[in-house]
């Protein structure tokens, strides 16, 4: 297994919504509808869900239209 990033990740758009709590009008981050992603192969593409993205459990599931290399990417760092 390598230290190397696979992705890094720029612009991330998240998908909000508000809070289900009675009295309550705080906004909930609840998944990535869209980011600017660059693949260690040098590929740069805005990742959607029909382009690379998807989300998982605690994060978003990567892969790379054009070398085809996927990881998964905590919501912490995407929330930096």
């Amino acid at each position: 297994m390598s230290d190397r990033k696979q992705f890094t990740i720029g612009h991330v758009e998240n998908i909000v919504q508000r809070s289900k709590e009675i009295g309550s009008d705080k906004p909930l981050v609840v998944g990535v509808r869209e980011a600017d992603v660059t693949c260690a192969c040098g590929h740069k593409w805005t990742a959607d869900e029909r382009n690379g993205l998807r989300s998982v459990m605690g994060g978003v599931h990567i892969t790379c239209p054009s070398c085809g290399a996927s990881d998964v990417v905590h919501a912490r760092i995407l929330r930096a």
